[in-house]
C-alpha cells in the first residue's frame, strides 16, 4: 500500500511538472501534428462561438452557423481557404476595433493567442471544405 501511494504521488508530480512545462508554449511547440478541424478548431468554436453561431436558430447572429461544415462555408468570404488574411473570420478574431472583434468583449469570451494562431494555421492550410492538408499541399 505504501509503495502504491508513493508511486501515485511520484506520477502526480511528474504529470504536474510536464503540464507546467507546456503552459505558455506557442502552438508550434505543442503541436507536431497537422491541425484537424474536429480535434483542434471545433472545440474552440464550440466553447466560444456557438452561443451566437451555433445550432440554436433563435440565438444565431448574422445568419452564421459554425456548428456544421456547411454553415462554416455558407457565406462567401467568411472563410477563404488557404488565406487567413482574406478570411473575414480571421479579420474579426484579430480586429483591434472592439465593435468588430469576435467574440465580442461583452460576451465574456476571448480567444487566446494560441487559439488565434491555430485558426490562422488552419485557415492558411485548409482546402475548400475546410480539411487541413498536410504540409500545405493542395490536391490537384
Amino acid at each position: 500500500m505504501i509503495k502504491r501511494n508513493s508511486y501515485i504521488k511520484f506520477l502526480a508530480v511528474v504529470l504536474l511538472g510536464i503540464s507546467f512545462q507546456l503552459v505558455g508554449k506557442p502552438v508550434s511547440a505543442l503541436q507536431d501534428r497537422p491541425i484537424d478541424f474536429n480535434r483542434d478548431i471545433r472545440p474552440i468554436v464550440s466553447d466560444k462561438c456557438f452561443s451566437c453561431h451555433g445550432p440554436d436558430d433563435k440565438q444565431r447572429k448574422a445568419r452564421l452557423r459554425f456548428d456544421t461544415r456547411e454553415g462554416l462555408f455558407s457565406k462567401s468570404g467568411v472563410i477563404v481557404p488557404g488565406d487567413s488574411s482574406k478570411s473575414r473570420l480571421f479579420q474579426r478574431i484579430t480586429a483591434r476595433d472592439k465593435d468588430q472583434l469576435m467574440p465580442p468583449p461583452d460576451s465574456g469570451y476571448a480567444l487566446t493567442a494560441n487559439e488565434i494562431e491555430l485558426f490562422r494555421k488552419w485557415l492558411d492550410l485548409c482546402d475548400a471544405v475546410g480539411v487541413f492538408l498536410q504540409d500545405g499541399a493542395r490536391e490537384a
